[in-house]
């Protein structure tokens, strides 16, 4: 059925200027259908009715509206929704693990690779140091006796060979080679602490996909009942029992919820998008689905200074902040123990002599003291940098210890509101659900308008919300807490 909107106002005095106000109401009477056609909610008709008035000065008039003729139809959702081909079925678990694995992680675990190697590196120090030589001396010699005058030589001396030597004794070597044991520790842990805040993002991004997969099944069925109630007030008001007003509301109410249920699918795309991100799969336009149920909370917890202990003990970031103290202490020592003599176990074979044709067969095995005197003078800028480090690292280990202890008792008190909001959620929907059926009876025998339909069909599309929202809050907050006492990787 077609209907002309029909605006009446009634001016205050002084008046207005009554042919502005008629120019401008003619053209948003021109306009409607078009924004009627568009799916523009009825607020934004009345706001632009008032804009239209005001501007002819005539804002403190009363206004009535009597609708009808503006298109009812509303274009199928079907033709405008975007669609992308369905992607694979993913759990949570197999969320976590491929994040585990994904690029990231590799990253670090190459770091970690790279720095066993340099304690390959740093053992070597302590091990035999075989190498070849070839030395060619001209010496001359004073005999002490006789005076700087009576000198003997010079002699020419050719010797080539192997030379071994074996540390016993270097304090400096061996505290390097603490400092490089430390960094693989150090690095290990950082790539567990990769693993785990990638293994926290992945699952975020899982039950971020869930929730949306939920809110469009719920506004999907939010547009069913808007469908079918505008249906029912059309056939209301064509039996003469409902204003046409009703219709009207009716499919303002049946375009909200188109509105809502795109927004919903645009919400879906963005969250699988970001499984895909989590999980290193390629942006080829087929999205992942969630499979599988919503993480639950345990049924009890510990008590807090129980959780504490276990998160210190298990978190990676607390084992890599002790062994970055524990390479940069050891660093240290080796600055100060470089000052201390080495000892050394040398042996040489090989052939010696003034000339090559007279050189001999020539062996030597003995120790070498080896002390340091001056190396640059740069022993006090060295032990003063490390001893920065050090108290940084040990300021650093104390915040570590805070935010783990902030982070759990966070995640822990998140935990207990989100299973009552869970618990109160569910109660509201289900008394969502009881008033629309009440209100639909109430309206199908002509005791309510359908005001009161509409307004019980949007109370349930928010109880409907609150529910999905309360769910899966309550699975991201065990998700949280699992992640905050370093439990996150054994979900995978």
């Amino acid at each position: 059925m077609v209907n002309t909107l029909r605006v009446r106002w009634r001016a205050p005095r002084p008046e207005p200027d009554i042919q502005g106000a008629q120019l401008n109401l003619s053209e948003l009477r021109l306009a409607l259908p078009v924004i009627a056609e568009k799916k523009c909610p009825m607020s934004f008709l009345v706001s632009a009715l008032r804009a239209t008035m005001a501007c002819a000065g005539v804002a403190g008039g009363l206004v009535s509206l009597q609708a009808a003729e503006v298109p009812l139809a509303v274009t199928p959702v079907a033709e405008t929704a975007p669609t992308a081909d369905s992607g694979p079925e993913l759990t949570l678990p197999e969320v976590i693990a491929r994040a585990i694995a994904n690029t990231r992680s590799q990253i670090a675990a190459g770091r970690t690779r790279a720095e066993r190697m340099r304690l390959a590196v740093a053992r070597g120090v302590l091990l035999p140091q075989v190498e070849g030589f070839a030395i060619y001396d001209r010496s001359r010699d004073y005999a002490p006796a006789s005076g700087l005058g009576s000198a003997r030589g010079p002699d020419d001396e050719w010797r080539a060979g192997l030379r071994l030597e074996q540390p016993l004794f270097d304090a400096s070597a061996r505290r390097l080679y603490d400092r490089a044991v430390a960094r693989v520790d150090e690095l290990d842990a950082e790539r567990l602490q990769v693993e785990d805040s990638q293994a926290l993002f992945a699952a975020e991004a899982w039950i971020e996909l869930a929730r949306a997969t939920a809110l469009v099944s719920a506004r999907e069925e939010d547009r069913e009942l808007a469908i079918r109630f505008a249906e029912l007030a059309q056939m209301q008001v064509e039996a003469g029992v409902a204003e046409p007003l009703d219709a009207l509301r009716a499919a303002t109410t049946r375009a909200e919820a188109e509105g809502i249920y795109l927004q919903a699918v645009q919400l879906q795309r963005r969250a699988a998008v970001q499984v895909l991100r989590a999980i290193d799969l390629p942006q080829t336009g087929v999205l992942p689905r969630p499979q599988g149920d919503l993480p639950m909370p345990p049924e009890s917890l510990a008590d807090m200074a129980e959780l504490m202990r276990e998160a210190v003990a298990s978190r990676p970031e607390m084992a890599a902040t002790a062994a970055a103290l524990a390479a940069v202490e050891a660093q240290l020592a080796a600055i100060r123990q470089a000052r201390l003599p080495r000892v050394l176990l040398v042996g040489e074979v090989g052939v010696r002599g003034s000339e090559f044709d007279d050189a001999g067969e020539a062996w030597r095995i003995g120790l070498d003291v080896r002390v340091p005197i001056i190396n640059g003078f740069s022993y006090g800028p060295r032990v003063d940098a490390s001893q920065l480090d050090v108290l940084r690292l040990r300021l650093l280990r104390d915040d570590t210890l805070a935010s783990i202890a902030a982070a759990v008792q966070t995640a822990v008190h998140d935990l207990g509101s989100t299973v009552s909001r869970a618990a109160v959620s569910a109660q509201g929907l289900a008394l969502g659900r009881e008033e629309l059926r009440l209100a639909e009876e109430r309206f199908r025998i002509g005791v309510a308008s359908n005001l009161e339909l509409v307004t019980a069909q949007r109370a349930l599309a928010r109880a409907r919300g609150d529910d999905i929202a309360a769910r899966h809050d309550r699975a991201l907050a065990a998700v949280r807490l699992a992640a905050a006492l370093g439990r996150l990787r054994e979900w995978r």
